[in-house]
């Protein structure tokens, strides 16, 4: 009896989702990445070679591939899934262990840093998450850590470390999300008499909105015909 190689297997798949037929409603099945990146990874390996991603690997490029979408859609030039694959990792380990979910974590890194380890900004602010120095030690005391210096807020791990601690420790003081985003943009000063300041506001609509597209991105879409 003959033997197909799972590459051959991998190369029959591919085509069949080309010859795909639309839907009766005229639309066609978009398929989004997990399937893709399963076809892609067979393909790619020697025949009989073929190995398949454990499933951290694939939960962390299928948030790789719908960050780069994010970024996309925002009209930015969007990193490759390699180079945002340590970051998204790093997201994920940090939601893990502080219960934030992980897309407001990198709604937050695209909307302060767009994915730039080494960003300062005007006001002093530092790496992915864009951690204030001063707030950075003043978290660390609280929490009984070592005092990060400045050139380790630049270390990837490091800053979304502190920033999620950060994103977490706001959260249970405030008891929403909305109000938590609003004080990591502008600490206590975002806040005025009728609430949450209108630039403020505007910050945290733009995170909120960047969260809801990376939970949504993993559904199956229909195209118009």
């Amino acid at each position: 009896m003959r033997r197909y190689s799972e590459r051959s297997i991998a190369l029959t798949l591919a085509a069949a989702l080309l010859l795909l037929p639309l839907h009766a409603s005229g639309s066609l099945t978009v398929f989004t990445e997990p399937l893709l990146e399963g076809v892609e990874s067979l393909v790619a390996g020697p025949v009989g070679t073929a190995v398949l991603p454990d499933a951290r690997t694939v939960a962390a490029r299928r948030l790789a591939f719908r960050t780069r979408e994010l970024i996309r859609r925002c009209g930015e030039r969007a990193p490759s899934v390699g180079t945002l694959m340590p970051q998204i990792t790093l997201a994920r380990e940090a939601a893990l262990r502080h219960g934030i979910p992980v897309s407001l974590i990198l709604a937050v890194i695209h909307r302060e840093s767009g994915f730039q380890q080494e960003a300062v900004s005007p006001v002093g602010a530092v790496g992915l998450m864009q951690v204030m120095p001063a707030v950075a030690r003043s978290l660390a005391r609280s929490e009984g850590l070592p005092l990060p210096r400045w050139l380790e807020l630049l270390d990837s791990r490091r800053n979304i470390e502190i920033g999620s601690t950060l994103l977490c420790r706001l959260h249970q003081r405030y008891g929403s999300w909305e109000r938590a985003l609003a004080a990591y943009n502008a600490g206590d000063r975002a806040f005025g008499e009728d609430g949450i300041r209108d630039d403020v506001r505007a910050y945290v609509k733009r995170v909120k909105a960047g969260a809801r597209l990376l939970s949504s991105l993993l559904v199956p879409t229909a195209r118009p015909a």
